[in-house]
């Protein structure tokens, strides 16, 4: 969906991705009694996988001897066949543990795979860390590197930051940004102060700061939201506040929906909407009433306008007619624009004819030019000869313009001769060559 454009390029990453599951699989939850001692040196991590015994084999509780049945899921099935390392009592040894690791990293079941590297991250040490991300690093490609790598290295983070984000930065790795926001959310998720001394000291070498900031939000985000909104607020640049501020949202949300609603409505000016955007968007999934009473309320103000395209979308995908009614009831301005930006867009999809109808019968308006925008955006990927002709009719001469150029690049991958023809009539000369480009896929049409 195209709100997921509006986020940092961080976070939209396979790596960033892979970042976000090692937060949900690790990190310590708010009053699950986790302490400081990662602020008393390296640690092994203690958390999952209890079907191990102490031996390494799959056990389930007392009393229970079937190791298939007892078995975490996903493991099952290895029960006759158990690795070697899952055997073997106490740490393994870093030459122990690449071998592991290039064993499950080169297994092909998805679901075995994730299974084991989640046992390996239970084995993990400050002394064979190392050579558990190389290896992985290595044998590794695509989104299992990335979701591997990223799980790894919050793991990593999480017993001994400094050394894990040292080693991440001097790797040379062209992800070393983002397993670096994978290594320090896991060291901030356990001991903030010392993560966030850390990021001060060495934020702008190595490894991005923007990159680290980023992870050191989501890790305080995990143990202690507030702390993390207060970082925020202490940035002197407001250029990636709103991320930020997503992320955290986030973590409210898991408290308690209401509770989140209330933070972000009290949040200072420049952190509010963002916070907003992401509790109404959360808030529409679980319940669309109460997020449109709530959004309505706020409809009338500036910077509503995302959080008024969130919940018009996912009404839209409920009911488009609905969708349009109710952004129809708001006032005019920013967030109403918005709202038929995002309910076009859906019912474009679901049914152009029932959607141009509508926007046939609609009064020229600022909304109905921002509707139209995105309604030829979503028809010239099916049929662009229509899309340039429904551009032709947008008010704005901006709007007009950009929506009838992303339609004829469309129209040119089909029939270029035709696309080139309409272009040098209808497209001021210096547009014209845009037509050549690739189209744009995805992304709202205000970022052209």
């Amino acid at each position: 969906m195209k709100k997921l454009a509006l986020l940092n390029v961080i976070w939209c990453g396979v790596a960033a991705g892979a970042f976000f599951l090692g937060g949900k699989v690790l990190g310590p939850q708010s009053g699950d009694g986790a302490d400081s001692s990662a602020a008393a040196g390296p640690q092994a991590n203690p958390r999952f996988l209890d079907g191990l015994d102490a031996g390494g084999s799959v056990s389930g509780q007392p009393g229970q001897e079937d190791a298939a049945s007892t078995a975490p899921a996903g493991l099952a099935g290895l029960s006759e066949n158990i690795p070697d390392w899952m055997k073997q009592k106490g740490p393994l040894s870093p030459e122990q543990m690449e071998q592991a690791v290039r064993e499950v990293a080169t297994m092909s079941n998805p679901v075995e795979r994730n299974a084991l590297m989640s046992a390996l991250v239970e084995r993990l040490t400050p002394e064979n860390a190392d050579a558990a991300f190389r290896t992985l690093r290595a044998e590794s490609t695509g989104f299992e590197a990335g979701q591997s790598l990223g799980l790894l290295a919050y793991a990593w983070g999480s017993m001994d930051g400094a050394a894990a984000l040292k080693a991440i930065a001097e790797s040379g790795d062209r992800g070393a940004q983002f397993f670096g926001a994978s290594a320090v959310a896991g060291w901030a998720a356990g001991d903030p102060e010392a993560a966030m001394a850390w990021v001060a000291e060495n934020g702008p070498e190595g490894i991005g700061a923007r990159f680290l900031e980023g992870g050191l939000v989501r890790g305080l985000a995990m143990s202690d939201p507030d702390m993390a909104t207060k970082y925020v607020a202490g940035l002197e640049t407001d250029e990636n506040k709103d991320w930020m501020m997503r992320s955290i949202a986030e973590e409210q949300m898991k408290r308690g929906i209401e509770g989140a609603a209330k933070w972000a409505e009290n949040l200072p000016e420049d952190m509010r909407w963002a916070a907003v955007t992401q509790v109404a968007e959360g808030l529409a999934r679980r319940d669309l009433d109460s997020a449109t009473s709530w959004v309505q309320e706020m409809a009338g103000q500036e910077g509503s306008g995302d959080a008024v395209g969130r919940v018009a979308e996912t009404m839209a995908q409920q009911n488009a007619e609905s969708a349009v009614a109710w952004v129809d009831g708001l006032p005019d301005g920013e967030a109403k624009s918005r709202g038929y930006q995002e309910v076009f867009e859906v019912w474009a999809r679901s049914d152009p004819n029932a959607a141009g109808a509508y926007l046939d019968a609609m009064p020229p308006s600022e909304s109905r030019d921002y509707a139209l925008s995105e309604f030829t955006d979503e028809i010239a990927r099916e049929d662009a000869a229509v899309a340039v002709q429904w551009a032709m009719t947008i008010g704005s001469d901006e709007l007009r313009v950009n929506s009838m150029v992303r339609a004829a690049q469309n129209w040119y991958q089909s029939d270029p001769d035709a696309a080139g023809r309409w272009a040098a009539e209808n497209l001021p000369a210096e547009r014209q060559p845009e037509v050549l480009q690739e189209p744009r896929r995805g992304g709202p049409p205000w970022r052209n």
